[in-house]
């Protein structure tokens, strides 16, 4: 599930409006949000509150063929599926000009990940939080249910809309760190059978 909140919901409404066909909503939804992982096939599309004033969610089945990688009996998987190998924001050594973001933001992802048959969970501690002062804050949480299934939820806000270029390596620094914490990975381990 993923929830847009603010001036991206009224943004998302917007775009959804002009889409005349569940095909091409559905195209242009997984072309924003998985344009790093072009092998990805998506099926089973909701939407809720698209026409109310509640913030617009879209649920859906994702499938990434080669999306982990596997090594001898572990798999390394990384949960932030929409920000697997993204760059950082900003790249640049020093900024010439003010910043300016057109409206503060909320992500909220929420994902559901099937640990695969045969194996089970090694390593899955979650990126700890940070408050990142004015600029928002970053959060992870992270669970196992009973029938294998990893819980991920991510939320990371930004508030900021204007920013002298002076403290621009105050927010490249702090934005580097969120998309470093984005890159955390999850191991399974393959369980031993008993030989017969």
């Amino acid at each position: 599930m993923i929830q847009y909140d603010g001036f991206h919901d009224l943004a998302m409404k917007e775009d959804l409006s002009t889409r005349h066909t569940k095909e091409d909503e559905e195209s242009w939804i997984v072309h924003e949000l998985v344009e790093n992982l072009p092998q990805a096939k998506s099926s089973d599309f909701s939407f809720r509150n698209r026409s109310s004033r509640k913030s617009i969610t879209t649920n859906f089945e994702l499938d990434i063929p080669e999306y982990a990688d596997v090594t001898g009996k572990r798999i390394f998987l990384q949960p932030a599926v929409f920000q697997k190998d993204s760059s950082p924001l900003f790249t640049e050594d020093q900024r010439l000009g003010d910043i300016l973001f057109p409206y503060p933001w909320k992500e909220i992802d929420d994902i559901s990940i099937q640990i695969p048959e045969g194996f089970s969970l090694e390593e899955g501690s979650a990126p700890q939080p940070i408050k990142l002062g004015a600029l928002g804050m970053y959060e992870v949480k992270l669970g196992l249910t009973k029938s294998k299934v990893v819980k991920y939820k991510r939320t990371f806000s930004m508030n900021l809309r204007f920013a002298e270029k002076k403290f621009y390596d105050s927010i490249k620094g702090a934005l580097t760190i969120v998309n470093q914490l984005d890159q955390h990975a999850l191991t399974f381990k393959r369980q031993e059978t008993e030989a017969n």
